[in-house]
């Protein structure tokens, strides 16, 4: 049984490009054991949420060839992934690092990670289809998420004439037909929070990674600035009425969408941020507080088998959010059906708006922590008042052009 498994990671491990030197094998101290023999291999946490951890625990009372040790680093601060980033460097950072997606995100350029492709040609037949498609949109793959949540906008077809899909004058006219003070996002949302929501939702239209190249300055994207800046200043006072048409909702599991039913009854719909056009997706994908990213410099195969584990049936159980193995997801659909799930029932009718959604073209939200960090701040000139929307756009497309560029 162990060789059997030691088999299968050795093979797999042979289908990714590596250096000699990245080969965990290949280097000259030897591997850490336990005392019952197992070679110890480390993961590198820096979120705080609980399920990598209850993954190793899992993991370590299966396996027979290996040991997770984990490491806790401190959360929500720039210390830990310039931390990590001198680990990478000094070749002393853990085998596997479980971070928020937009971590670490320029370790990927240095070939700090393992590519991660022909582990997800492996898997591919067990995942759920749209989150495989979406990380097939990835020129190159250097992290998997275990689980997966989707941000979306909550829209009741009572006060929109039984439309599911908006355009933002559609919008508009359905949210000046709720009364006065009703707004399509509502104004407890201020000028920051759409815009990363626009960036996650609608950004991806003027950036392409893939091509390496943005157009900030479309007339488009300078509309959505102008959109955000409509709402309330960060920090100011919430007015005494206030309505939305769209609540922005992020769906974190089954449960949730037990609860959309529950208070809403059939009277809600998902959609996507309001645009042109009807076949636009109606949400976006994030891989939940965590990536998998495994370093090319450590125990590759030993984090390969981990990997392979962590979205295997057991492990995923253990997910708080959605599970990226279909048929855990179809487990949890179906014990909601039959009414099951702590939150209440989920109806035919509820699990096909899920289906729908799911199924509309969803994709990864989320770009190097760089290009998000140059938008808003260029977005935050705009809302304090110090440049126009043509010239934040401007800026944008400048500074992002040349992270770009340098990338290429």
């Amino acid at each position: 049984m162990r060789g059997a498994r030691r088999l299968m990671a050795a093979a797999l491990l042979s289908a990714l490009v590596l250096p000699l030197s990245a080969c965990g094998a290949a280097g000259e101290d030897a591997v850490p054991l336990t005392s019952d023999g197992r070679e110890i291999i480390t993961l590198g946490v820096t979120t705080p949420v609980q399920t990598a951890r209850a993954l190793a625990g899992a993991f370590n009372a299966r396996s027979e060839d290996y040991y997770v040790e984990v490491t806790e680093y401190a959360y929500g601060t720039t210390a830990t992934p310039e931390l990590l980033y001198t680990q990478l460097t000094a070749g002393t950072a853990p085998d596997i690092i479980a971070a928020a997606p937009p971590e670490l995100g320029e370790a990927e350029d240095s070939g700090a990670f393992l590519e991660l492709t022909p582990l997800l040609d492996e898997l591919s037949p067990r995942l759920v289809p749209a989150v495989e498609s979406a990380l097939r949109e990835r020129p190159e793959l250097y992290g998997l998420p275990y689980e997966f949540e989707i941000g979306t906008f909550l829209v009741h077809p009572s006060q929109t004439g039984g439309r599911e899909s908006l355009t933002m004058e559609e919008a508009e006219e359905c949210a000046a037909a709720l009364g006065e003070g009703c707004t399509v996002f509502g104004s407890w949302m201020d000028r920051e929070q759409l815009f990363i929501r626009v960036m996650e939702a609608a950004a991806g239209e003027y950036l392409d990674l893939e091509a390496g190249t943005c157009n900030f300055e479309d007339p488009g994207f300078i509309g959505l600035l102008e959109l955000c800046m409509d709402q309330r200043a960060a920090g100011s006072e919430l007015p005494e009425t206030d309505g939305q048409l769209l609540m922005s909702l992020t769906l974190q599991g089954v449960d949730m969408l037990c609860v959309q039913e529950r208070n809403y009854g059939d009277d809600y719909a998902f959609m996507g941020f309001p645009a042109d056009g009807e076949d636009s997706a109606k949400g976006w994908l994030t891989g939940s507080q965590a990536l998998l990213r495994v370093n090319a410099s450590g125990n590759t195969e030993g984090a390969l088998e981990f990997l392979n584990f962590a979205l295997g049936e057991e492990a995923q159980r253990l997910c708080e959010c959605f599970p990226v193995l279909q048929s855990e997801l179809d487990r949890r659909l179906d014990e909601a059906a039959e009414g099951k799930n702590a939150k209440g029932p989920l109806t035919d009718a509820g699990a096909e708006k899920f289906d729908t959604l799911l199924n509309s073209g969803l994709h990864f939200g989320g770009r190097p922590e760089a290009v998000s960090q140059i938008m808003l701040e260029e977005a935050q000139a705009y809302f304090g008042g110090a440049i126009t929307a043509q010239e934040a756009a401007r800026r944008m497309q400048e500074r992002v052009g040349l992270y770009l560029a340098e990338r290429a």
